[in-house]
């Protein structure tokens, strides 16, 4: 895909330079900003993912800590 985003990016190049095209330089360089983008949103993806898992140990730890609690209450009760 980067090779096919390169190639996008010469040609609109060559085609800017040689005055073919009347595009903006931001758009003519929009296949160098798309590689950027899906990285950046596979790095999002892959942090949201990472968080979610996170999460479920702390959740996890937490149940196992009040489990823990409420068997030490009933230990303190039942004497």
């Amino acid at each position: 895909m980067r090779t096919a985003l390169l190639v996008a990016f010469v040609l609109m190049l060559i085609l800017k330079l040689a005055e073919i095209i009347d595009w903006s330089w931001w758009i003519v360089c929009l296949p160098l900003y798309l590689t950027f983008a899906i990285v950046i949103v596979l790095m999002i993806f892959a942090g949201g993912v990472g968080t979610l898992f996170t999460f479920g140990k702390i959740f996890r730890e937490r149940a196992r800590f009040k489990r823990a609690m409420k068997t030490l209450e009933k230990d303190d009760i039942d004497p």
